[in-house]
């Protein structure tokens, strides 16, 4: 057939298959001027319902025939070839390989999300898991056995992961307690030389040691502004908590009971925790440094043993040793006493906790006195572990 009779046919097959109003359309379109239909009037008349429809009293006026609609000619199309044999399937093929196409990206897609979704859960859990600290820290480093009864022990720091710690203070005196200045930049330690005690200070890398006064044993504390110590001292026959500036040495005595009590620590908001047994047995207390004449604040709500306090870096909790000395495990409580809870217990000997800086592990010694073990587990009671070299004996952990 030609190409004049083609056109021919497909307009015929176009006008026998348009439906009968497409035959009305080709009417003129209405000129742009005519005037569009007014719209209804409304009136409103009292609603005798009482309720929430606001349209309940609106009457819509008689209905008026609908206007003429407004018929155009649809475009003009030019007349196009029927499909051969060959272009009907190929046209077929095509939209078929593009779906095809769409759904082969769509479940790539799906799928990487499903491969990835895992992996990214695992990034998320290690960012938000707290990583161990990179800080090292200062330990005893015991060079003969014998402690507590013989003590030779020098002072250094100790990394996890190092095959040895490294030696700051080194000599034949016994050097312990070791404890870092809030600014970092010092240490301060209790030797004990010649059956007496005395509080030193140096710089963090051990140089420019000096003695700072002379104590009654125990440990040692920072004043939050690094200013001062606060240490273990003895006035008429008793042992009573003591603060020293390091610039003039001005000396001010904080308890004047007579009851036994040791192991000061001064948090970051300014109140210095201890253990007294003004009621028999060692209990938790706080004071205010700035009225040592106010009453003391209980901590313990139980009349069981607890020693050896450590404030968290925000001042918000405190680490202690709890229970009988050859069974005692590491408890947590918050800062008024409540919400004591157990973090490291087990069936050995746990003392002497100490926090991170960024408070969220805790490193305390596990096992024997004469042989302790240095630990960390995490504030929240998980991923407890060993930190001390195998074969080198540490203690009195500090961060």
């Amino acid at each position: 057939a030609t190409s004049h009779d083609a056109h021919a046919r497909a307009a015929d097959l176009r006008q026998q298959a348009a439906p009968p109003q497409q035959a009305a359309q080709q009417q003129p379109p209405a000129p742009a001027s005519a005037p569009a239909p007014a719209p209804p009037e409304w009136r409103t008349e009292p609603s005798h319902e009482r309720g929430t429809d606001p349209g309940a009293g609106m009457r819509m006026p008689p209905a008026a025939p609908p206007p003429e609609r407004q018929r155009t000619a649809p475009p003009y199309l030019p007349p196009v070839e029927s499909p051969t044999r060959e272009s009907g399937p190929r046209r077929t093929r095509v939209v078929a390989a593009s779906a095809l196409a769409v759904l082969l990206v769509a479940g790539l897609a799906g799928g990487a999300y499903l491969l990835t979704r895992p992996e990214e859960k695992k990034n998320s859990a290690r960012a938000a898991a707290p990583a161990f600290p990179t800080t090292a820290m200062v330990v005893r480093i015991d060079t003969r056995p014998g402690w507590p009864k013989s003590c030779h022990a020098d002072i250094g720091t100790y990394k996890a992961g190092d095959a040895e710690p490294v030696a700051l203070v080194r000599g034949p005196q016994c050097d312990m307690l070791p404890v870092r200045s809030p600014d970092g930049t010092r240490i301060a330690f209790t030797r004990r030389i010649d059956g007496r005690s005395e509080a030193w200070v140096m710089n963090a890398d051990g140089s420019g040691q000096r003695k700072v006064t002379d104590i009654a044993g125990g440990r040692l504390t920072w004043s939050p502004d690094s200013t001062r110590l606060a240490y273990m001292g003895e006035k008429d026959g008793g042992a009573q908590i003591f603060a020293v500036a390091l610039q003039g040495k001005a000396v001010t005595q904080l308890t004047t009971d007579s009851s036994d009590k040791d192991d000061p620590m001064w948090s970051s908001t300014g109140r210095v925790v201890f253990w007294s047994k003004r009621d028999g047995i060692e209990q938790l207390f706080t004071l205010d440094p700035g009225r040592p004449s106010a009453p003391w604040t209980k901590l313990s709500r139980d009349r069981i043993r607890a020693v050896d306090p450590a404030w968290s870096p925000d001042g918000k909790q405190i680490a202690y040793t709890r229970g009988p000395s050859a069974q005692s495990d590491i408890w947590v409580m918050d800062a008024n006493g409540a919400n004591a809870r157990p973090l490291a217990a087990s069936a050995d000997h746990e003392m002497d906790p100490g926090w991170s800086r960024d408070g969220r592990w805790v490193c305390y010694v596990r096992g024997q006195v004469a042989r302790p073990e240095v630990r960390a587990i995490k504030a929240d009671g998980t991923g407890d572990r060993t930190v001390s070299p195998a074969g080198k004996p540490l203690g009195h952990p500090s961060w």
